[in-house]
């Protein structure tokens, strides 16, 4: 039986349009490791998708953007029906290697109200500059500051950090991520993380996948974000000489690939999504 911290956590799931091939993935193993009752959760869109490709989530609630808004409103509008002190936060493209006893990073985060977060660490161990700030013996103050890999909020301290975020100028390019470990240090609050020992709790599979930078901006609030990887708020237009320069790291990650690709399998899956990629230029 599912241990309950039903009046205490939400668990809040986000995705954008194009990667909702990796959910299944994530939610079974998000499920696998957590055999927790949950309070409720929250399952957070951004861009066209049908309700039904989703019921493997089992949401008790859906926040839907249908037409593209970006990663920061779709933050912002999940946030808004979170009515519990915590949530965790979790994303499309993680899985987790072992259980998690959340019972007790719960209490440390009760304990600790300048706590905005406890994350969960894709790396391990943790270096010795990782580990400069101990809060506990098995807790550090993250020298990254906020991440939203994997990890339990505090909802009041983000809602306040993304509430200062919205006082932008709207054509500001800010990650919400880069701004968000800002303001936990002027507000003297504390990003944590948990020390994974030998072995990292979570790994990262869609950094292979591509979500242009400017979908997580402070800017796309104002309805400027665009669906190059490449525009980060500039122009569309590349000129002759970025084309140029492009060309030649093509060609030499390409031979560089070309060769890796026998021997490492992350070098192997990159060149098979760029095969697959590139197939819509030939259609075109």
């Amino acid at each position: 039986m599912n241990k309950s911290i039903d009046s205490e956590i939400t668990v809040v799931i986000f995705s954008c349009e194009g990667r909702e091939h990796l959910l299944p993935a994530t939610i079974a193993s998000f499920d696998n490791a957590l055999k927790y009752q949950f309070h409720r959760r929250i399952l957070a869109l951004d861009g066209s998708y049908r309700h039904q490709d989703f019921d493997f989530v089992k949401p008790d609630l859906i926040v839907h953007s249908y037409i593209r808004r970006g990663y920061v409103q779709s933050i912002i509008n999940a946030l808004a029906l979170v009515d519990t002190e915590f949530f965790f936060w979790l994303e499309d493209d993680w899985q987790f290697t072992q259980p998690i006893e959340l019972e007790h990073l719960l209490n440390l985060l009760q304990k600790n109200l300048d706590w905005l977060q406890i994350r969960f660490s894709k790396t391990a161990p943790l270096t010795q500059e990782e580990k400069r700030n101990p809060v506990t013996p098995e807790i550090f103050e993250s020298i990254y500051g906020f991440s939203a890999n994997p990890c339990i909020c505090r909802t009041k301290l983000v809602r306040l950090g993304f509430e200062a975020l919205q006082q932008l100028p709207k054509d500001k390019f800010t990650g919400f991520e880069t701004f968000l470990s800002n303001w936990c240090i002027s507000q003297k609050k504390i990003c944590a993380v948990f020390d994974p020992k030998d072995s990292a709790t979570v790994i990262h599979t869609g950094y292979l996948e591509g979500t242009p930078r400017q979908w997580h901006m402070t800017a796309s609030l104002a309805g400027k974000a665009d669906k190059y990887l490449s525009s980060m708020g500039h122009t569309l237009a590349p000129s002759i000489l970025q084309k140029i320069s492009m060309l030649y790291k093509l060609i030499k990650v390409l031979l560089s690939l070309s060769i890796h690709q026998f021997w490492n399998r992350a070098a192997y899956d990159l060149s098979f999504r760029i095969v697959s990629v590139t197939k819509q230029f030939k259609k075109s």
